[in-house]
Formats: structure tokens, sequence, C-alpha cells
């Protein structure tokens, strides 16, 4: 639970970094905006990969065991 705001905020920062160096160095022809189309979808579908398996489930739980759901870093629990 400490250290999950602290991966959102990364996750946020690698974007901006990403978006920033290739917008800075960004030519702009059709095979550059490509790339930079890929580069961002990539770095979107990998992270919200990553959630699904940091992230718990929880709803129809009370607060108490959603709570408990949050102490742990992986969450694999298959519905």
């Amino acid at each position: 639970l400490k250290v999950k705001p602290y991966f959102i905020a990364f996750c946020i920062i690698v974007q901006n970094i990403v978006g920033l160096v290739i917008v800075c160095t960004f030519n702009y022809t059709l095979y550059y905006e490509f790339v930079y189309c890929i580069t961002v979808g990539v770095i979107m579908m990998f992270f919200a990969i990553v959630f699904c398996f940091i992230l718990p489930e929880t709803r129809k739980m009370k607060l108490r065991e959603a709570q408990e759901q949050f102490t742990y870093f992986f969450n694999f629990k298959v519905y």
C-alpha cells in the first residue's frame, strides 16, 4: 500500500519524459508520427497490464476486506 502511489507517479513521469523527448526531437513526417503513437501506446499497454496484476479487485467487499487486499504487492486472484 505504501509503494503503489510511487509506482503511479513513476508511470506518469516516464510517460511525460518520453513525450517530451519525442516532441522536442519531433520531425513532422508521417513516419515519426507513427513511431510516436506506437511508443506511447506500448507504454500505456505495458503499464495497464502491470496494474492488472498489482491492483486488487475490491468490488463486493467490505471495507476491511478491501483494505487487507491492498497490503500485498501482487494480487493474483482468479475469479
